[in-house]
């Protein structure tokens, strides 16, 4: 994995992200990040938290007669792993709507008081040449 902050490498173990408040707009400068990062390093883990979801949707779907993500439902509720196969798209399409704090949770791990940068947001996932590409906007920590 690459993390970037302004096209300048910064080792990810100082890197952290905003639970209260994700998303919102900063009062001050924001600071463009990129993650780069191979389908291969979604951990175990990660995809048992999104097949995890993926099952929660099914059940929900069933006790309600209708569907919340119609394309997940229509494709059978598969698997995370074959979806990022099958579907990359649109699994980077859940990851940025719903899972996105199981996988900032998966990819960092810095202490707030350790960390140099805090994400704030996602702006897009893309896949790109065999790597999922994040960028968004965060804060240097001070």
């Amino acid at each position: 994995m690459k993390f970037l902050v302004n096209e300048s490498p910064l080792a990810h173990g100082f890197v952290t992200f905003r639970d209260l408040g994700f998303g919102e707009n900063l009062q001050g400068d924001a600071i463009p990040y990129r993650i780069e990062l191979d389908f291969d390093e979604l951990s175990n883990s990660f995809q048992q938290k999104a097949n995890d979801f993926i099952e929660q949707c099914r059940l929900d779907d069933l006790s309600l007669a209708e569907a919340d993500i119609p394309k997940l439902r229509d494709l059978g509720y598969p698997p995370f792993q074959e979806l990022l196969k099958d579907e990359p798209e649109f699994s980077l399409e859940l990851v940025q709507d719903y899972l996105y704090f199981e996988l900032l949770n998966y990819l960092f791990t810095a202490r707030p008081v350790d960390a140099k940068f805090v994400i704030n947001e996602i702006g897009s996932i893309q896949v790109q040449d065999g790597e999922i590409i994040i960028n968004g906007s965060g804060f240097a920590k001070k």
